[in-house]
């Protein structure tokens, strides 16, 4: 097949972008719009190299072969036809190493200044630890074969050293996301580690996640926390981002999720040192942080349906206990926790939530018998978005908890009571809610275990 213009890629982040199932290519010649021509790229021994090969035609001039018609045959019948991508010749050899090159600006997938801002680089950087950083340039490794020897190969669309960066309200580029996008006939599309047929030296290896500086405090409050640890949580920071992409058959939907979890690291990090009464500090804290974007086109009457929604999101948790008085087998600790959620999507809306509390635990141990612990709290939640709702939420909390013979009777009662005052924005009316929740869990091993929750609740308008 011979063509004028050469072949254009629209690669997932680019339909995303779409206002229709093919994106606005401009007049495919000198402008080609929100697509990527494929004119250039590298072969084998990285030596740069035109994509295709040019032929002079008397009435077109110059065009470009690009794909090839193949034929299987046997005892001179045909028995089958298919195609074979006409990759860049060397010595009249094709190149089926050939990468195409990749633009290296950022491209936007969502841009709301201020609020969400989502782009994708076409290269990658590393840094491992002790090591200078190395940089990477973004690949496109496309190629048809009808006829190939292995299934994969068939068809493959593997886009190496892809970066998605990702910017929640205030923190600029608090996440950046780098990997190998791996589409090929008969896999699961991936966002993973280069494929073993890549020169290691031009290819990110594995998946990364980078942090912004602004989250370097918290990250380092983790580390210390794992450090401490012992290899119940020695592990928790190494672990990689999850990933997960899907496609629907019945109609052209994309969805891309990337999310990184840490959950709870405890210093000391065993049960029994944590909830022992002799314990003099302890420390715990979690993180979440992750992007998600979804794309559909189908018939349908609610245009709200066809719209793609995107979202980032970042959660950060802390506990404290320092002990204030210990006589004999009880103790008295001071503890304070705090959780902070920022949140963004495309409404377009900025979300912050801000949870903080303050108390006393008195913890008993006696040998052997068990433990019991009696928490007493109080403390505020604030939450506020930039469509101008607000909400303030004092809390009081009393937990008490026993567990007997190492854990095989376990009591624990909870009564939370919280008041809230709630505006959803200028000229509507600002409520008052009040809610008591009473909770029981009751455990005696092999044998029985009672869970039981209520709660009441009541709102009134207040101006």
């Amino acid at each position: 097949m011979l063509s004028k213009t050469p072949p254009l890629l629209a690669d997932s982040s680019r339909l995303l972008n779409s206002k229709g199932i093919f994106p606005n290519i401009g007049d495919a010649e000198s402008n080609f719009g929100q697509a990527i021509s494929l004119l250039k790229g590298v072969g084998a021994g990285n030596n740069p190299l035109d994509a295709f090969n040019k032929i002079n035609l008397p009435d077109a001039g110059d065009v470009l072969n690009v794909l090839q018609l193949k034929a299987k045959e046997e005892a001179g019948k045909i028995l089958d036809q298919g195609y074979e991508l006409a990759k860049g010749a060397v010595n009249g050899v094709a190149d089926k190493a050939l990468k195409f090159d990749l633009p290296s600006f950022d491209y936007p997938l969502i841009d709301y200044p201020g609020k969400l801002v989502i782009a994708v680089q076409y290269k990658a950087s590393s840094k491992p630890k002790g090591q200078a950083q190395k940089d990477y340039v973004g690949k496109f490794d496309f190629d048809v074969d009808s006829f190939a020897g292995d299934l994969a190969d068939t068809w493959k669309g593997r886009m190496n050293n892809l970066a998605m960066v990702v910017s929640i309200g205030p923190l600029t580029e608090v996440m950046t996301i780098k990997g190998n996008f791996n589409s090929q006939k008969g896999k699961e599309v991936d966002l993973g580690s280069s494929n073993a047929s890549d020169n290691p030296s031009l290819n990110l290896p594995t998946p990364e996640i980078e942090f912004s500086d602004a989250l370097e405090p918290v990250i380092k409050i983790l580390e210390i926390l794992a450090s401490l640890s012992s290899g119940e949580y020695g592990d928790a920071l190494k672990k990689g981002l999850k990933v997960a992409m899907s496609n629907s058959a019945n109609i052209w939907e994309y969805k891309f999720e990337a999310s990184k979890d840490i959950p709870l690291v405890r210093f000391p990090p065993t049960k029994e040192l944590y909830e022992s009464p002799q314990t003099p500090l302890k420390l715990e804290a979690s993180l979440g942080i992750g992007v998600y974007f979804n794309a559909a086109l189908k018939v349908t009457t609610d245009p709200s349906q066809l719209l793609p929604t995107a979202g980032g999101f970042f959660n950060f948790h802390g506990g404290l206990q320092v002990m204030c008085v210990s006589v004999g087998v009880g103790t008295i600790y001071a503890v304070g926790n705090v959780d902070l959620k920022l949140e963004a999507d495309t409404s377009p809306k900025v979300g912050v939530t801000l949870k903080f509390g303050f108390g006393a635990q008195i913890t008993v141990g006696l040998p052997v018998v068990g433990h019991a612990s009696i928490l007493f709290m109080v403390g505020v939640e604030i939450y506020a978005d930039s469509s101008s709702v607000v909400k303030i939420t004092a809390f009081m909390l009393f937990k008490g908890n026993a567990e007997l013979l190492g854990g095989i009777v376990s009591v624990t009662i909870t009564i939370e009571a919280k008041g809230s005052v709630e505006k959803a924005g200028a000229g509507t009316p600002t409520n008052c809610k009040a809610q008591v929740t009473f909770a029981i869990d009751i455990s005696i091993c092999f044998i029985i275990d009672i869970n039981f929750s209520e709660s009441w609740e009541e709102t009134r308008q207040i101006a």
